[in-house]
Protein backbone atom coordinates (compact mmCIF):
# COMPACT_ATOMS: atom_id res chain seq x y z
CA UNK A 1 0.00 0.00 0.00
CA UNK A 2 3.22 2.40 0.98
CA UNK A 3 6.04 1.35 -0.48
CA UNK A 4 9.20 1.08 1.93
CA UNK A 5 8.95 3.94 4.60
CA UNK A 6 12.68 5.42 4.04
CA UNK A 7 12.69 5.03 0.79
CA UNK A 8 9.03 6.75 0.20
CA UNK A 9 8.53 6.62 -3.48
CA UNK A 10 4.32 8.06 -2.96
CA UNK A 11 6.45 10.94 -1.23
CA UNK A 12 3.69 10.46 2.00
CA UNK A 13 4.30 13.59 4.26
CA UNK A 14 6.98 12.17 6.83
CA UNK A 15 6.92 13.53 10.90
CA UNK A 16 9.72 12.32 13.65
CA UNK A 17 8.19 10.08 16.16
CA UNK A 18 8.59 12.40 18.57
CA UNK A 19 6.15 14.72 17.36
CA UNK A 20 3.24 11.05 16.96
CA UNK A 21 3.77 10.53 20.94
CA UNK A 22 1.22 11.96 23.38
CA UNK A 23 3.29 15.00 24.79
CA UNK A 24 2.04 13.61 28.48
CA UNK A 25 3.30 10.73 28.00
CA UNK A 26 7.03 11.03 26.64
CA UNK A 27 9.09 8.47 25.10
CA UNK A 28 10.85 6.38 28.42
CA UNK A 29 12.42 3.36 28.95
CA UNK A 30 11.54 1.14 32.37
CA UNK A 31 12.38 -0.60 35.35
CA UNK A 32 16.18 -1.15 36.05
CA UNK A 33 15.73 -3.75 38.60
CA UNK A 34 12.75 -5.43 38.66
CA UNK A 35 13.36 -7.73 41.04
CA UNK A 36 12.47 -11.27 41.72
CA UNK A 37 9.33 -12.14 40.20
CA UNK A 38 6.21 -11.88 42.80
CA UNK A 39 2.90 -13.81 43.01
CA UNK A 40 0.99 -10.49 43.26
CA UNK A 41 2.24 -7.38 42.16
CA UNK A 42 2.33 -5.22 38.92
CA UNK A 43 2.69 -6.97 35.26
CA UNK A 44 5.77 -6.09 33.38
CA UNK A 45 6.97 -6.78 29.63
CA UNK A 46 10.34 -7.99 28.96
CA UNK A 47 11.66 -8.27 25.03
CA UNK A 48 11.39 -11.79 25.40
CA UNK A 49 7.23 -11.55 25.83
CA UNK A 50 7.70 -9.59 22.65
CA UNK A 51 6.67 -12.08 19.76
CA UNK A 52 5.27 -11.81 16.16
CA UNK A 53 4.20 -8.14 16.65
CA UNK A 54 2.04 -8.98 20.22
CA UNK A 55 2.72 -9.97 23.64
CA UNK A 56 3.02 -13.70 24.63
CA UNK A 57 1.12 -13.23 28.18
CA UNK A 58 2.00 -16.68 29.45
CA UNK A 59 5.01 -15.66 30.39
CA UNK A 60 4.45 -12.13 31.89
CA UNK A 61 5.92 -11.80 35.18
CA UNK A 62 5.15 -9.22 38.05
CA UNK A 63 7.39 -6.66 40.27
CA UNK A 64 6.21 -4.94 43.49
CA UNK A 65 3.77 -2.39 43.58
CA UNK A 66 6.70 -0.12 44.95
CA UNK A 67 9.38 -0.86 42.46
CA UNK A 68 6.92 -0.03 39.61
CA UNK A 69 5.83 3.26 41.13
CA UNK A 70 9.35 4.65 41.12
CA UNK A 71 9.06 4.04 37.18
CA UNK A 72 5.59 5.34 36.87
CA UNK A 73 6.75 7.08 33.59
CA UNK A 74 6.81 4.15 32.03
CA UNK A 75 3.34 2.52 33.05
CA UNK A 76 1.13 1.31 30.20
CA UNK A 77 -2.06 1.74 28.70
CA UNK A 78 -4.17 -0.54 26.03
CA UNK A 79 -2.79 0.44 22.51
CA UNK A 80 0.50 1.84 23.56
CA UNK A 81 3.63 0.76 20.85
CA UNK A 82 6.79 -1.08 22.63
CA UNK A 83 10.05 -1.01 20.91
CA UNK A 84 12.87 -3.04 22.12
CA UNK A 85 15.90 -1.03 22.18
CA UNK A 86 18.97 -3.02 24.07
CA UNK A 87 20.07 -6.92 23.05
CA UNK A 88 17.37 -7.83 19.83
CA UNK A 89 16.98 -3.82 18.57
CA UNK A 90 13.52 -3.57 16.84
CA UNK A 91 11.62 -6.01 18.52
CA UNK A 92 7.88 -4.03 18.33
CA UNK A 93 4.48 -4.92 19.89
CA UNK A 94 0.90 -2.80 20.78
CA UNK A 95 -0.54 -2.96 23.87
CA UNK A 96 -3.60 -5.40 24.82
CA UNK A 97 -5.80 -5.02 27.39
CA UNK A 98 -4.95 -7.22 29.90
CA UNK A 99 -1.62 -5.54 30.00
CA UNK A 100 -2.97 -1.92 31.00
CA UNK A 101 -1.12 -0.61 33.90
CA UNK A 102 1.67 -2.67 33.38
CA UNK A 103 5.09 -1.42 33.08
CA UNK A 104 8.27 -2.68 31.01
CA UNK A 105 11.88 -3.15 31.12
CA UNK A 106 14.82 -0.56 30.41
CA UNK A 107 15.32 -2.69 27.40
CA UNK A 108 12.02 -1.44 25.97
CA UNK A 109 10.67 2.09 24.98
CA UNK A 110 7.08 2.96 25.66
CA UNK A 111 5.62 4.67 22.62
CA UNK A 112 2.29 6.30 23.50
CA UNK A 113 1.61 6.93 19.84
CA UNK A 114 -1.94 9.37 19.34
CA UNK A 115 -0.59 10.93 16.12
CA UNK A 116 -0.88 8.03 13.81
CA UNK A 117 -2.53 4.47 14.28
CA UNK A 118 -0.09 2.59 16.84
CA UNK A 119 -0.40 -1.08 14.36
CA UNK A 120 0.28 1.25 11.40
CA UNK A 121 3.27 3.03 12.62
CA UNK A 122 4.19 -1.13 14.21
CA UNK A 123 4.50 -2.27 10.65
CA UNK A 124 6.25 0.63 9.31
CA UNK A 125 9.20 0.14 11.67
CA UNK A 126 9.41 -3.61 11.24
CA UNK A 127 9.78 -3.27 7.78
CA UNK A 128 13.40 -3.76 5.81
CA UNK A 129 13.83 -0.30 5.32
CA UNK A 130 13.64 0.60 8.97
CA UNK A 131 15.25 -2.32 10.36
CA UNK A 132 18.21 -1.41 8.44
CA UNK A 133 17.74 2.12 9.26
CA UNK A 134 17.69 1.23 13.28
CA UNK A 135 21.25 -1.72 12.60
CA UNK A 136 22.78 1.84 11.56
CA UNK A 137 21.52 3.23 14.27
CA UNK A 138 22.73 0.60 16.63
CA UNK A 139 25.73 0.37 18.97
CA UNK A 140 27.84 -1.46 21.68
CA UNK A 141 30.31 -4.49 21.91
CA UNK A 142 28.43 -6.97 25.01
CA UNK A 143 24.87 -5.15 24.48
CA UNK A 144 23.68 -3.64 21.46
CA UNK A 145 21.18 -0.93 21.90
CA UNK A 146 19.85 2.11 20.17
CA UNK A 147 19.48 5.49 22.15
CA UNK A 148 16.46 6.90 22.88
CA UNK A 149 17.81 10.02 20.85
CA UNK A 150 17.06 8.10 17.59
CA UNK A 151 14.09 6.33 18.53
CA UNK A 152 12.33 10.19 18.61
CA UNK A 153 13.95 10.98 15.00
CA UNK A 154 12.64 7.89 13.70
CA UNK A 155 10.94 9.30 10.17
CA UNK A 156 7.58 8.07 9.98
CA UNK A 157 5.41 8.14 7.02
CA UNK A 158 1.94 9.74 7.50
CA UNK A 159 -0.58 8.52 4.97
CA UNK A 160 -4.07 9.80 5.45
CA UNK A 161 -5.85 8.47 8.78
CA UNK A 162 -7.98 6.74 6.35
CA UNK A 163 -5.52 4.47 4.72
CA UNK A 164 -3.93 4.07 8.26
CA UNK A 165 -6.76 2.74 9.29
CA UNK A 166 -7.54 0.63 6.40
CA UNK A 167 -4.10 -0.98 6.63
CA UNK A 168 -4.78 -1.52 10.64
CA UNK A 169 -8.00 -3.37 9.52
CA UNK A 170 -6.32 -5.43 7.52
CA UNK A 171 -3.04 -6.43 9.57
CA UNK A 172 -6.12 -7.47 12.27
CA UNK A 173 -7.87 -9.48 10.22
CA UNK A 174 -4.36 -11.16 8.97
CA UNK A 175 -3.78 -11.56 12.66
CA UNK A 176 -6.98 -13.64 13.97
CA UNK A 177 -6.41 -15.77 11.08
CA UNK A 178 -2.87 -16.59 12.09
CA UNK A 179 -4.25 -16.90 15.49
CA UNK A 180 -7.17 -18.96 14.63
CA UNK A 181 -4.72 -21.38 12.46
CA UNK A 182 -2.51 -21.47 15.27
CA UNK A 183 -4.77 -22.81 18.02
CA UNK A 184 -6.57 -25.23 15.62
CA UNK A 185 -2.71 -26.35 14.90
CA UNK A 186 -2.14 -27.01 18.77
CA UNK A 187 -5.35 -29.19 19.09
CA UNK A 188 -4.83 -31.48 16.32
CA UNK A 189 -0.94 -32.09 17.59
CA UNK A 190 -3.11 -32.63 20.92
CA UNK A 191 -5.51 -34.81 19.41
CA UNK A 192 -2.33 -37.44 17.64
CA UNK A 193 -0.41 -37.09 20.74
CA UNK A 194 -3.65 -39.01 22.38
CA UNK A 195 -4.27 -40.92 19.81
CA UNK A 196 -0.89 -42.32 19.50
CA UNK A 197 -0.76 -43.23 23.00
CA UNK A 198 -3.81 -44.71 22.65
CA UNK A 199 -2.81 -47.01 20.36
CA UNK A 200 0.38 -48.08 21.31
CA UNK A 201 -1.79 -49.01 24.93
CA UNK A 202 -3.50 -51.67 22.62
CA UNK A 203 -7.18 -49.07 23.10
CA UNK A 204 -7.93 -48.54 19.53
Amino acid sequence: MFGDPIANPRGFPTRPMIDLVDRARPISYGILMPGPDQSIGINYVRVVDMQDGGINLSGIRKTTVQISKNFRRSLLKTGDLLMSIRGHVGRFAVVPAELDGANITQDTARLSVTGADSVFVRECLRTQGFQYWMRQRTKGVAVRGINLGDVKIMPIITPSATEQEQFARTVRKIEQLRQRAGTALKESKSLFASLQQRAFRGEL
